[in-house]
This record gives C-alpha cells, sequence and structure tokens, in this order.
C-alpha cells in the first residue's frame, strides 16, 4: 500500500485542505526459469512451476504467450500451442521428435496470473530435446548354421545408435523342428546388445526351403535415447540332410553309389554335391589297393565308385565321412556310408594226371557251389554227357571219365580243361579257374 496526501487548489487560487489518497498494489507472481531435457519422443512429465513465496497462480493463471521451435521440430505428442488462461500442466504430455545427429531446444515463453488477476512477468521454460537414432530396415541371407559374423551393419541417420534391444523376433525359432536359435535373445532395458552382439548369431534350418526370421530391434544413443523399431531379416537358406547308409557287395562286384539317395530318402532332399573321407580303420581282410580313394563330386551320380576286393573267409567293412553341400553353397552335416564286402571264394588252378577212361575220383572244396562255364575235351571223349551249369555241388566231377581218341592222336597223353567258378555262402562268386 502506498498513500498520498493530496492538497486541491481552485482555479481562483483558493487551497482546500489537504485529503489522502490510498493505493493497495496487488502482488505478480513470480516464477523462475525452467530447464529441461528429455529425449525425442519421450512426454516432458512436468507441470509448470507456483511463485514459490507467494502469491500462487491461479489454477488457470498461465499462458504461453511464444514457442520459438528455430529447429523445426515434429510435436509427436500432446498439443503444443499459444494458450491462454490454461492449467500448470499444459506441458505435461508434449513431446518433441528429433532425428538430428544433435540436441535442440523449444523455447517457451510463459506468463503467470494469480488468483487476484495480476499477471507476472514471462518466465522461460527451455525443453533441450535429445535426438533419437534412426536406423534403416536391414536385410541378410546366410546358411544354415552360418552365423551372421560382421556382415551386420546398422546404419544409422542422425545420432549414432550405440546399443539395441531385441524386442521381437518373429516366428519364435524355438516353436520350429527344422529351426533353432543359436545365440539371438529377447532383451530388455537396462540389457542391450552391442552390434558385436549380433555377430554369433545363427541358426538350423534343415528344412526344406528357405527360411526367414524377422527381429524387431530398438535402437539407443549414447545419450539413452531409444528410437524407433527397425527390422532386420535374415534369410536363412537349409542345409542338406543325410541319413547314414549301409550297403553290402561282393568282393570285386561294382560299387556305384548314389549320396543323393541319402539326401533324398528320409532326408530334405535338397540338391548336393559330396566330399568323402576315408574312417579309419579298415575291417577285416580287404584288399587296400582296391579301397576307393577319398574324393568329391557332383550329380548325377554315381558318387563312390570302384570294386573291393575281399580274398578271406569273413566279411570286412570301410566307411565314409560324407559332407553334403548345397547348390547355395550351404554345408550340412557329416553322414556315414559304410560298405560291407563280403568274400569271395578263393579255388586254385587244378592239376590232375588219370588213365584214359578212369574216373577223376576228385571232390571240389565242400563250402562252395560252382558253375561249370566250358570243358575243352581234347581229342577226348568224355563217359557222360557233360552238362554247363550252375548250383553245383563239390563231387559233380567225381565220376568223370575221358577216354583219348587214339585213332586221331595215337598213345599220347591229352590234357582236358574245365572252365569254372565257385560261389560261397555271401552268394559271392570267385574268379574263374581251371581244372586241367
Amino acid at each position: 500500500t502506498i498513500t498520498y496526501n493530496v492538497t486541491p487548489t481552485s482555479t481562483l487560487n483558493c487551497q482546500g485542505e489537504p485529503f489522502e489518497v490510498e493505493i493497495n498494489i496487488n502482488p505478480e507472481p513470480v516464477v523462475a526459469d525452467v530447464n529441461l531435457t528429455v529425449c525425442s519422443d519421450e512426454n516432458l512429465n512436468f507441470n509448470l512451476p507456483n511463485d514459490l513465496d507467494g502469491p500462487n497462480v491461479a489454477p488457470n493463471g498461465y499462458s504461453i504467450n511464444t514457442i520459438t521451435n528455430s529447429n523445426n521440430l515434429n510435436s509427436s505428442n500432446g498439443n503444443p500451442g499459444l494458450w491462454l488462461d490454461t492449467t500448470n500442466n499444459v506441458l505435461f504430455d508434449d513431446a518433441w521428435h528429433n532425428i538430428d545427429n544433435q540436441s535442440h531446444n523449444i523455447l517457451q515463453t510463459i506468463i503467470p496470473s494469480s488468483n487476484l488477476g495480476c499477471s507476472g512477468d514471462p518466465f522461460l521454460v527451455t525443453v533441450t530435446i535429445n535426438p533419437e537414432p534412426k536406423v534403416n530396415d536391414v536385410s541378410y541371407t546366410v546358411c544354415s548354421r552360418e552365423a551372421l559374423s560382421s556382415a551386420v551393419a546398422f546404419v544409422s541417420i542422425g545420432i549414432a545408435s550405440t546399443n539395441y534391444i531385441v524386442g521381437a523376433l518373429s516366428p519364435n525359432p524355438g516353436a520350429l523342428d527344422s529351426l533353432d536359435a543359436g545365440g539371438p535373445i529377447i532383451t530388455s532395458y537396462p540389457t542391450t546388445l552391442s552390434q558385436q552382439d549380433f555377430y554369433d548369431d545363427a541358426f538350423v534350418n534343415t528344412g526344406s526351403q528357405l527360411f526367414t526370421l524377422d527381429y524387431t530391434i530398438l535402437p539407443y544413443s549414447s545419450s539413452g535415447c531409444i528410437g524407433d523399431p527397425f527390422e532386420m531379416t535374415v534369410n536363412i537358406n537349409p542345409e542338406p540332410v543325410g541319413l547314414d547308409a549301409t550297403y553290402t557287395y561282393c568282393s570285386d562286384e561294382q560299387i556305384n553309389i548314389d549320396l543323393q539317395q541319402q539326401i533324398d530318402n528320409g532326408g530334405n532332399s535338397i540338391s548336393s554335391s559330396f566330399d568323402w573321407i576315408l574312417i579309419p580303420p579298415v575291417n577285416g581282410p580287404i584288399t587296400s589297393t582296391t579301397i576307393p580313394a577319398n574324393g568329391s563330386a557332383t550329380n548325377p551320380p554315381p558318387h563312390i565308385t570302384g570294386a573291393i576286393e575281399n580274398l578271406g573267409a569273413n566279411q570286412g567293412t570301410i566307411t565314409y565321412n560324407v559332407t553334403p553341400t548345397s547348390t547355395l553353397n550351404c554345408q550340412g552335416e557329416p553322414f556315414e556310408v559304410e560298405i560291407n564286402i563280403n568274400p569271395e571264394p578263393v579255388v586254385a588252378d587244378i592239376n590232375l594226371t588219370v588213365c584214359s577212361e578212369n574216373t577223376l575220383d576228385y571232390l571240389l572244396p565242400s563250402s562252395n557251389l560252382y558253375t561249370l562255364i566250358s570243358v575243352d575235351p581234347s581229342n577226348t571223349f568224355p563217359n557222360q554227357p557233360i552238362i554247363l551249369t550252375n548250383g553245383l555241388p563239390n563231387n559233380f566231377l567225381y565220376s568223370d571219365a575221358w577216354q583219348i581218341d587214339t585213332n586221331s592222336v595215337g598213345p599220347q597223353a591229352q590234357i582236358v580243361t574245365y572252365l569254372m567258378n565257385a560261389t560261397n555262402n555271401f552268394n559271392c562268386v570267385s574268379n574263374n579257374f581251371t581244372l586241367n
């Protein structure tokens, strides 16, 4: 309050008695300037302050007089504007979008008014908007079991992203039989990942088709500002799946193994090439020089070829470790091909000496059956018909006798030659041998 003593004087210069004029001055609210720092798209979550020592600002006593947005940031929430006689929470849900490479300020001058209707001096609200990172979507194609490795490169627009959160994986790898996660995890703040943390992510795709997995990733700046999610698409080409196999052959029988059958019959039918390596040791009496060498081949088959010799009494076995590789150069897990080689009978050439017209009285080895291929009589006559056939017992020669044709050759010894082979209980056939 201030009071004035006023003395009036008329136009005729007559002075009157003094009187008093009292003036009551209601106080204006005084509000201090405010500085806030938030991230892009983050609500201010802030109520305008009151006059700390009075008078109180009226419930509807705030008027936003000016907004300075020199960098033309877009509002992402709330309803920023010039408001008259509004409440202290007018800025609470305001948010601003900043994808630049630096922070920018929003300046707002606000005039407070008291309950008595007195307006104070404007105060300044300075809001610093830290930028959020923006990362472009990325897509990578890898083979089954192949790590993403340093191919992963997240390109930021504006401020750099330094850390990441995997918000979702779609579809969930654990829900598929043919796709198993090899590293990625779903994380939540404050547990973040670096770009390098994605390098060892790998997946197993044993299906027959390309499989696509989508990561939803949230980028973070060094100041902790979160950007909009981006997608990382990983296309996983399948690996060929081959089943172990066992083949059985006779000694010296031609081997023609189609390894693609192991992919097609029970595997996943991925067209493949193959590399195979012999797994030591070789079991059984197999002639080592006849074992097919390590090798590689593409389609069409056959792949493993040759003829393996077993001159022993028992079955022999060799095993190859086979690695399939698809036409997209995706390598599958090795599988094994076991080759059993049954022995062939071994019968040496036989020489007998008998008299003309005497029976041979000879028994072949009893463990085999025999096939008579041919007979060269050489100026002799048999005592019984000679039948070329197979499945003959070991005594089929016993009663044979030969008479020399002395009218043609006189009293000279002659050689009759039987050409035959033997079949053992493995149904394997010997090399041809002769009985003379």
